[in-house]
């Protein structure tokens, strides 16, 4: 049988189909090859410019950061390392621990203690599912309205867990809402068992956590 018949015949064309195909097939892959390599290119250049953007954020808060402190220089390397230690430990950014640390020295913790009750807010976050800067802010409100050292930071998140475990209510809802009472609860001489027990009595029996800490203000 001639070329020409093998060709035209059934299984000729069909065999020429197949052919056609894989070539075509191969040039797919070759040029999948490339697009995923020049891809891949781009993601990693994204990832630069992503990881630079991180940095160049955290160096702000550090900056904000610094300008709460008398003499920079001495804390601000400590504190550098101890909040990429932290970052690594917890899983939330340098950056928003960072925002944390500010608000802890705003909160006239002195820098020697400052890092030991980001830690504390940092885990009492993680646990709570908040945010540092939230449970920071609620530590050391809490703090301050009570007279307590700083080294008490982990008893004072102990108390705000024991609230949520007693009432019906959440540390993200408790901890942005505790500081407007807790300096006229301890102004009204009640200790933080008092307190806790009153917060966790009222939203164990149906009021919400906010409304019930204003029924406490008022």
């Amino acid at each position: 049988m001639r070329l020409r018949d093998k060709i035209s015949s059934p299984a000729g064309r069909i065999n020429t189909s197949l052919g056609k195909m894989q070539r075509q097939t191969r040039a797919l892959s070759r040029d999948m090859t490339r697009l995923g390599g020049a891809l891949g290119h781009m993601s990693a250049g994204l990832a630069a410019v992503m990881s630079v953007r991180k940095f160049a954020d955290f160096e702000q808060s550090l900056a904000n950061v610094s300008t709460m402190l008398d003499n920079s220089a001495e804390h601000l390397g400590r504190f550098r390392d101890g909040i990429e230690t932290l970052s690594t430990e917890i899983g939330e950014s340098a950056e928003s621990l960072a925002g944390g640390l500010y608000d802890i020295l705003s909160a006239s913790i002195a820098p020697s203690q400052a890092l030991d009750v980001l830690a504390v807010s940092a885990k009492a976050a993680k646990a709570g599912m908040s945010d540092t800067k939230t449970a920071a802010d609620a530590i050391t409100t809490v703090l301050n309205s009570y007279g307590m050292s700083a080294e008490r930071a982990a008893e004072v998140s102990d108390f705000l867990f024991s609230v949520v475990r007693r009432g019906k209510t959440t540390f993200g809802e408790l901890a942005p809402n505790i500081g407007k009472v807790s300096s006229l609860a301890a102004s009204a001489g009640l200790n933080l068992d008092q307190f806790g027990a009153t917060i966790a009595l009222l939203t164990r029996n149906g009021v919400k956590t906010e409304n019930a800490l204003t029924a406490i203000q008022a």
